[in-house]
């Protein structure tokens, strides 16, 4: 089943698609009211969400809450009287029965963080000293954690940062045995800008195997040019692509996945293949940037996707896919793209309440 988590207001619908036609499986009436923006299912069936809500059917969660398949009721996490955490959720991984949660916030339940934490059995707990936890910057703009993937025993974390616990981290970092570690070494450890004024940070992670492919709006990976989009092996950086026409040269990537043999590449983007502006979507075959179907690519920006069964999904904000209408959802077969849903209720949609004055999908999950 893949759950879909569509930013929509009191009309929010975070729906399980079986072939041909929608479910609620999720029985969000009237649903959270917010914007989800992560999800995750503990080993017990029970499925976390985050993202930047207070309520959920009228259970108050401050932005983490609990849904039990088998029960269909919500639950918030409560630390002695306080509900969830402190500001947005944008990363929600289990490692085994623990959750680590982070995002943009400096508190959970009771207990002060930066940005992010653990919640198991015992509670809520750190990463880091009580006076080095978590990641933050030294300068006025505000920290926080966009992405986060378990490769092994190290937890990485993406986002836009300069610290992690007490150590330098670019953007990007991992947790380990109960310590933080930069990804690279020195003052060029991690993603950044080639110049300054310029704000590079990590919006997607995704490990392959010993090696994570790193996405966002950065211009370089250590010391390598790297445009928004960088591998790192475990000791040194590498580009997709040869310097300096690797990467994007502008926009930023939001997505990761793979299918089959090649990695897949979503965001905001542009780049010519054979004489074509291919927008926002790409997949890499080891060598090469290649399109996925016939046209130009999407028409706005990418945010999540996942493989089923063989299948590409891919969820964000835009209406057409090569010329197909799909409303911010579409399903590649390695064929071509299809709608997800009837033609005439394909996708999500949204209404004059929907936040933002649009829908969007942020999240796509398989559980």
């Amino acid at each position: 089943l893949i759950v879909v988590q569509a930013l929509l207001s009191t009309t929010g619908v975070a729906q399980s698609f079986i072939p041909g036609e929608w479910d609620d499986r999720f029985y969000l009436s009237p649903g959270c009211d917010g914007q989800i923006r992560a999800s995750a299912q503990r080993p017990d069936g029970r499925i976390f969400l985050g993202g930047e809500f207070s309520a959920c059917d009228g259970v108050v969660v401050n932005n983490l809450a609990i849904y039990n398949p088998v029960t269909q009721v919500y639950s918030a996490v409560i630390d002695q009287g306080v509900a969830g955490v402190s500001g947005e959720v944008n990363a929600l991984v289990f490692d085994g029965t623990a959750l680590f949660v982070a995002g943009y916030f400096d508190q959970v339940g009771a207990l002060s963080v930066n940005n992010i934490a653990r919640l198991d059995s015992g509670g809520w707990s750190r990463l880091g000293s009580s006076a080095a936890n978590g990641v933050t910057r030294t300068d006025t703009l505000t920290a926080g954690v966009l992405d986060l993937a378990l490769s092994g025993t190290r937890l990485y974390v993406g986002g836009f940062f300069e610290t992690a616990g007490a150590e330098p981290a670019n953007n990007i970092a991992y947790w380990e045995g109960g310590q933080w570690f930069s990804v690279g070494t020195g003052a060029e450890n991690g993603v950044g800008a080639a110049e300054p004024g310029f704000v590079g940070n990590v919006w997607a992670l995704l490990p392959l195997g010993d090696q994570l492919v790193v996405g966002g709006t950065f211009e370089r990976a250590g010391t390598v040019v790297a445009n928004r989009i960088a591998l790192w092996d475990g000791t040194n950086w590498a580009s997709f692509g040869t310097d300096p026409d690797n990467g994007f040269s502008f926009g930023s990537v939001r997505a990761l996945a793979t299918l089959g043999l090649d990695l897949v590449v979503g965001g905001s983007f542009r780049r010519n293949i054979d004489g074509i502006d291919a927008e926002n979507l790409l997949r890499w075959d080891g060598s090469d940037w290649q399109t996925l179907g016939p046209e130009t690519g999407i028409d706005g920006t990418v945010i999540t996707m996942v493989v089923d069964d063989g299948d590409l999904y891919i969820g964000g904000r835009f209406e057409e896919v090569d010329g197909i209408e799909v409303n911010n959802l579409a399903r590649w077969d390695g064929l071509g793209w299809h709608p997800v849903g009837a033609l005439n209720g394909s996708g999500v949609s949204g209404s004059s309440n929907t936040v933002g004055g649009f829908a969007r999908v942020e999240s796509l999950e398989l559980v």
